[in-house]
């Protein structure tokens, strides 16, 4: 997720951010319809919205 291009320097922002790229991660390990690695998935996930759609939903189930 290129963590190393995004500095992070207020208070606890560094952990908050990458609280949310792992809840990120696990969404996208949870859907199982594809199989494709996790940097495919987040690709085909911001060209596709119906796809963004069924990752949400398989990370919500």
């Amino acid at each position: 997720m290129k963590e190393g291009g995004c500095p992070i320097y207020r208070e606890n922002a560094a952990e908050t951010l990458a609280s949310l790229r792992h809840i990120a991660l696990n969404i996208l390990r949870s859907e199982t319809s594809k199989k494709a690695s996790i940097r495919r998935k987040q690709k085909m996930v911001s060209m596709n919205s119906a796809y963004l759609k069924k990752v949400i939903n398989a990370g919500l189930a």
